[in-house]
């Protein structure tokens, strides 16, 4: 069964092609890559963070040595998590960091057993520099060739790289980017010797000394220049791994003034190389030349004055690309200074101080300008982009440019400004977390109306930004002064009816907008009451049993109808009285005809019978039988009368009901009716709308303008700035009405 067990595995591995003559297809041979570091304070490690996931055994702690603010750093433990290797440190802090790792007997590896390469992490310090490109001098002339450049490589934001051990036994060169601490743009090409793990000034000394006089080793260069610029390293260490910006010993001041009296020299000569266009200038190459001479030379400490950057200075240049040797001499002066008092202040101060000095001498740029922006709640403005508003204590946003390598972006220390009409009434000096953010918010109070608000930002070296683009405070509301009382014919509606103006606000009418709040009373077409009286015994009932409005309103047809107990009676004498201004031209019809012998007839109603003074007509109908058989049935309708509704009119007419002689034995009971011609107030939708740009108000009907014979309305005008004028009410009457307005659409 054995022997079986194993044929069958044997044939489907080999079925399955695993022969091994393919395998190679699957194989992996490219080892892990570094990509890139970071570090979490809070927990105390270091994150590295390789191109693939990584095998689990942890390289030895004695495999890395970690520096940082001159102190080694110990690690605890070593961790892997899928493609990081995790570090925890004791003691670790902010500030740059400079790792070296040399792979021992456990290297780190990928899944397929691929050993990862050693690493640097360097760190560029003049102040700590940015964003600056990274050359490994592979053929040692000390120039940075194009071919040397390492694509995609540059430094952080605290001037750290990470380069891998390819480059280990080549000088590293970089140029450009920006120096974090002046915001200036670097003009340096600093340097190392193979094997550093830092790049500065000291270290650019080193290599310019070793490349004039490669007899010297490099302890022997270190320890020539330590004693020449009196530089004191805690612990007698040498330069190779020594950062001046995070020395923080006792002799911190005077060694990192040592390290930026040189950089500074150096970079108001390579100031001068940026004017030649062509790029033939290298004062720079003579400047470092005469300071390798100087410190070769020297017997004692340096102690650097104005005589000495002369001579310094003092090359064979170009005067069409002179060298500000006086602002060299005032930096290097003033820095002089600052170490010599180097025991009265500490390592901040002292630092403030050295880079204002630095800043005033290299950096010639000025700023790119903020963009000053209201906040939401403070923008009262028709629009995000009108830089309006009525806000006397606004709160604004300044954003700045913090990325740019063209020394116009902002660094920390640098000095923001709120001016109104060009004095500053604000000040903020810019810290990390407004770099970090990118923004700063600052919130005023007090201002004006007419206030106008721009912002500058003014460099350590004394350069001012352009204003940014203003923001005016506006609080004063527009003035309406078209007529609040006017009038227009009909015939000249079209269907502007009324033009709102205000007082040349902002001298534009488009400056500001209009809005309207109709108050026209807006009736509609009346429904007239109806009611059947109940009966009474020996009484004849007249009353109005149906009252319906035509469609368009314009008239009213009601129906008089007759009612008793008894429809065998000697007849009726019928009086309908009503009032001819407002009912008009009555029309007559289907009237009961059973022994009729008036057949409505209007008259003038002079006796006022039915004792209401609003009617002034009557209506005389009259019934009569001689067998008393009258009407022969009950209830009948008498008649039907249809009125024409004056047009203007309003509320209700009344319909009185009398009787000129009723039949014997019977009293006559006559319900008068009033005839509803309009309803109550409606919330009927407005028929004005108003172009909110030119004031126009308009008649809006899908049918077409129909005019009612006033309106009234608000109009609100309203500035870009949010302010707002009382409500200016109107009234506008409309003359010479065509008598074909009809009542639905709104009698006022």
């Amino acid at each position: 069964m054995k022997v079986i067990f194993l044929f069958i595995m044997v044939f489907l591995v080999s079925a399955c092609g695993g022969g091994g003559s393919d395998s190679s297809e699957f194989s992996d041979s490219n080892a892990p890559q570094i990509e890139s570091l970071d570090t979490n304070l809070e927990l105390g490690t270091i994150i590295l963070i390789f191109s693939e996931s990584l095998s689990d055994v942890e390289p030895a702690v004695s495999d890395f040595q970690i520096t940082q603010n001159g102190v080694s750093l110990t690690s605890s433990f070593i961790d892997i998590n899928d493609n990081s290797v995790i570090i925890t440190i004791n003691d670790l802090s902010t500030g740059a960091l400079q790792i070296v790792y040399t792979p021992g007997q456990n290297p780190i590896k990928d899944q397929a057993g691929n050993e990862a390469a050693g690493f640097t992490q360097m760190v560029v310090s003049d102040g700590y520099i940015r964003d600056a490109e990274v050359y490994a001098d592979t053929n040692n002339n000390g120039i940075s060739d194009q071919s040397e450049l390492i694509n995609g490589l540059t430094t952080d934001a605290q001037g750290q790289l990470l380069i891998d051990d390819e480059y280990r036994d080549y000088p590293i060169i970089i140029k450009g980017g920006i120096n974090v601490d002046t915001g200036a743009v670097n003009l340096l090409e600093l340097t190392a010797p193979a094997g550093y793990s830092v790049i500065n000034p000291l270290s650019t000394l080193v290599q310019k000394i070793i490349a004039s006089d490669d007899s010297q080793a490099v302890d022997q260069v270190e320890a020539t220049i330590i004693q020449a610029l009196g530089i004191t390293i805690a612990g007698d260490k040498g330069l190779s791994n020594y950062d001046p910006i995070s020395d923080l010993s006792e002799n911190a001041i005077v060694n990192r003034v040592a390290n930026i009296q040189i950089a500074t020299i150096v970079a108001v000569a390579a100031r001068a190389d940026t004017q030649d266009d062509s790029g033939a200038s290298n004062i720079q190459a003579s400047v470092w030349s005469n300071i390798t001479e100087l410190v070769n030379t020297t017997a004692e400490a340096i102690k650097l004055d104005a005589n000495m950057v002369d001579d310094i200075l003092s090359v064979e240049q170009n005067i069409q690309y002179p060298v500000d040797i006086d602002a060299a001499k005032t930096a290097v002066v003033d820095l002089e200074a600052i170490k010599q008092n180097s025991g009265s202040v500490t390592v901040e101060e002292a630092m403030a101080e050295v880079i204002q000095a630095q800043a005033k001498a290299i950096d010639k740029n000025r700023p790119a300008a903020p963009k000053l922006e209201l906040l939401a709640d403070s923008d009262t403005g028709a629009s995000d982009s009108d830089a309006l508003t009525n806000d006397t204590d606004p709160s604004v946003k300044l954003s700045f440019d913090t990325k740019s390598t063209d020394g116009t972006a902002v660094i920390v220390g640098d000095l923001i400004e709120l001016l109104d009409d060009g004095v500053t009434i604000y000040s903020h000096e810019l810290q990390q977390s407004d770099i970090d953010n990118g923004y700063y918010t600052a919130d005023l109070t007090d201002l004006t109306d007419g206030s106008e608000l721009s912002a500058t930002i003014t460099d350590m070296g004394g350069n001012t930004s352009n204003e940014s683009t203003s923001t005016i405070i506006d609080t004063l509301p527009p003035v309406i002064t078209s007529a609040q009382n006017s009038s227009i014919s009909a015939p000249e509606v079209n269907p502007v009816i009324y033009t709102a103006a205000v007082d040349n606000y902002f001298d534009e009418i488009g400056e500001v907008s209009f809005s309207i709040e109709d108050t026209t009373l807006y009736l509609t077409p009346g429904k007239s009451s109806i009611s059947i009286p109940d009966l009474l015994s020996s009484t004849q009932h007249v009353y109005v049993s149906s009252s319906v409005k035509s469609d368009d309103g314009s008239q009213e047809t009601i129906t008089i109808s007759y009612n008793a107990e008894d429809a065998t009676t000697t007849g009726l004498g019928l009086r309908v009285y009503f009032d001819s201004s407002t009912l008009s031209s009555p029309d007559v019809s289907n009237i009961f005809s059973s022994d009729l012998i008036a057949k409505g007839v209007i008259k003038s109603d002079s006796e006022n019978l039915d004792s209401d003074a609003s009617t002034d007509q009557y209506i005389n109908f009259a019934w009569a039988s001689l067998f008393g058989e009258w009407p022969g049935s009950a209830p009948v309708v008498l008649a039907t009368i249809t009125f024409d509704i004056a047009e203007g009119t309003s509320g209700t007419s009344a319909i009185n009901f009398i009787t000129s002689s009723n039949a014997a034995g019977f009293d006559f009971k006559g319900q008068n009716h009033e005839l509803a011609i309009t309803g109550e107030s409606a919330s009927a939708e407005s028929k004005l709308n108003i172009d909110p740009v030119t004031g126009e108000v308009m008649l809006s009907d899908e049918h077409g303008p129909k005019l009612l014979s006033e309106y009234s309305f608000n109009i609100i005008a309203t500035d870009l700035a949010g302010n707002s004028s009382e409500p200016y009410a109107v009234t506008l009457s409309v003359n010479d009405i065509a008598e074909s307005i009809k009542l639905d659409d709104t009698v006022n």
